[in-house]
């Protein structure tokens, strides 16, 4: 058996091994300029002298720096910083170091040294982005140092129709998108709710026309074709040239 002490002194315990024709390594943090003594002790496994007991051993002490006090060597430390002792998901990366936290870090199909659980352009090199923008230059649709999509809806910031908003989101088709459209639920010209702006619209916008209150929400959002907030004889040019015939 090997037993450690923390000093000669004080004969408490530091640590306490058994080993039997193996070597044994006990790890100590030590401070510059502070005695240490160390005593080592062979007997046999029931403490008795029965059975006789090998007594050739060998002590072998180094020492090194330590900084994070994970006792690895600094030399040597996988994680300068953090503990290399700790790692939750198992992938032989310490928590501290860790590219995909949870995740396997060992598989990279795209060999870029991101982890592909958390890679963000799968198959290209996500290290690359001339643009500084954190979007991998293979998958950034707004390349280049000016060109962004600040709402992150797929169009750069120079073409977006709805700044802020989500320019795919188009309920009635119309082109415009939901969040900067007056009529977000039908279409303009679109008065009978048909799909299509055409001919077939003409006696529905007429009806608005004659009595806007009778009519839905919707119908006078869609009879309001020059967009100005009010149904009335000023829309109708805006129909015809709006018709589909």
């Amino acid at each position: 058996q090997i037993a450690c002490n923390r000093n000669f002194i004080d004969g408490n315990a530091a640590c306490f091994l058994s080993q039997t024709n193996s070597a044994a390594t006990i790890q100590r943090q030590v401070t510059a300029g502070t005695t240490y003594y160390i005593r080592v002790s062979v007997t046999n496994d029931n403490f008795s002298s029965n059975g006789g007991v090998g007594s050739a051993f060998a002590l072998k002490i180094d020492l090194c720096d330590d900084a994070d006090g994970d006792f690895v060597c600094d030399g040597i430390d996988r994680c300068p910083g953090f503990d290399d002792n700790v790692d939750s998901d198992n992938d032989n990366v310490a928590d501290g170091c860790d590219a995909c936290p949870g995740i396997h870090d060992g598989f990279d199909e795209d060999s870029d040294d991101v982890p592909d659980d958390c890679d963000a352009c799968p198959g290209f090199d996500d290290n690359l982005d001339a643009d500084g923008d954190g979007v991998p230059d293979d998958c950034d649709i707004c390349f280049g140092a000016s060109q962004t999509d600040a709402d992150l809806d797929g169009v750069c910031d120079d073409a977006d129709a709805c700044p802020g908003f989500d320019d795919a989101m188009d309920t009635d088709g119309d082109g415009i998108p939901d969040d900067c459209d007056v009529c977000p639920l039908i279409a303009t010209g679109d008065v009978n709710n048909d799909a299509f702006v055409d001919i077939g619209d003409i006696a529905a916008f007429t009806t608005v026309l004659l009595d806007p209150l009778a009519a839905t929400a919707d119908e006078r959002c869609a009879a309001d074709t020059n967009l100005d907030g009010f149904n009335d004889s000023r829309d109708v040019q805006a129909l015809l040239n709006m018709q589909v015939l």
